[in-house]
């Protein structure tokens, strides 16, 4: 077998394999969104190697999904390769459009006021 097809089997195999891995985060990552809409919770890491403007880049993606009304947590992490992220969970915001979700107390319906005894005193003519 010659260089040339060795190469172009092994350049082959390569993206064959790509293809697989880029199918497989896809569908975990359809899995997260699924899971992420029923328990109304999400999660995600923003990595610092590709966002050299970390700060900024977590509160674009936080932006886009997060309750900015409810708590949400941040933590610094590493990569095995010592780059520099931060994982973040928080409430999903409601869809635009959609009624609040706010529970508001219920009071009791406001009493007559009652008349004092001087307004009960008949009037003498």
């Amino acid at each position: 077998m010659s260089q040339t097809a060795r190469t172009l089997i092994v350049l082959s195999s390569l993206m064959i394999l790509s293809a697989c891995a880029s199918n497989k985060i896809k569908e975990r990552k359809d899995q997260r969104d699924k899971a992420a809409q029923a328990s109304k919770f999400y999660c995600d890491f923003v990595n610092g190697e590709i966002y050299p403007d970390l700060d900024i880049a977590l509160n674009l993606e936080m932006a886009k999904r997060c309750d900015p009304e409810k708590p949400f947590s941040l933590t610094q992490y590493k990569t095995p390769t010592e780059n520099n992220g931060v994982i973040y969970c928080c409430s999903i915001a409601a869809p635009k459009g959609a009624a609040p979700t706010a529970v508001f107390d219920k009071k009791k319906p406001a009493e007559p006021a009652k008349k004092d005894d001087a307004s009960k005193a008949e009037t003498i003519d």
